[in-house]
């Protein structure tokens, strides 16, 4: 697995063997976004690879990533972190659903936020790493998020929001 010199991996195994290569890092949340399973499966390689390389790894989803998940990693600590479950419309365009769902979404990017803080508090990961998990972030621990939305692409009659939404994303991250 490759990893940005700044995130040098440190490794030590749910089997202890304590060949950790990042400083101080044992414990890792790992937290995908529940819109479609490619989230869960894109993480389940991830997971995978800190296993072999020593980390404890927490897995922290909602419904069907979270079953996903508990399927493949049986022996991982999971909890559930409720995320916002998308309603599509079959007469009205995707975009205009999205945009509906934006305070919905903010809330719910506060929501995870204050979860991670309780989560952090009682469970004390080292680091968290998300899938599109916007929330998912602390000044108190390393925090890593996974993302292939920084130049969103709308539909051309929204193209002028392209610029400054992706500025936004970027401000996110």
């Amino acid at each position: 697995m490759m990893f940005p010199e700044a995130v040098h991996p440190v490794v030590r195994s749910n089997a202890c063997s304590n060949q950790s290569t990042l400083p101080g890092i044992k414990t890792i949340l790992v937290c995908p976004l529940n819109w479609g399973l490619g989230h869960a499966t894109r993480v389940s390689a991830i997971i995978a690879e800190l296993d072999r390389s020593g980390y404890h790894v927490i897995i922290g989803a909602d419904r069907s990533a979270l079953a996903f998940l508990q399927l493949e990693f049986p022996d991982h600590e999971c909890i559930r972190i409720k995320d916002i479950r998308p309603r599509y419309s079959r007469k009205l365009p995707a975009w205009i659903m999205i945009m509906a769902w934006v305070p919905a979404l903010l809330w719910s990017i506060f929501r995870e936020h204050c979860r991670l803080a309780r989560v952090i508090r009682n469970r004390q990961p080292d680091m968290v790493i998300s899938d599109n998990r916007y929330g998912m972030w602390s000044r108190r621990i390393p925090s890593v998020i996974l993302t292939h939305q920084l130049s969103p692409v709308l539909p051309p009659a929204l193209r002028f929001f392209e610029r400054p939404l992706g500025r936004v994303l970027r401000a996110m991250i």
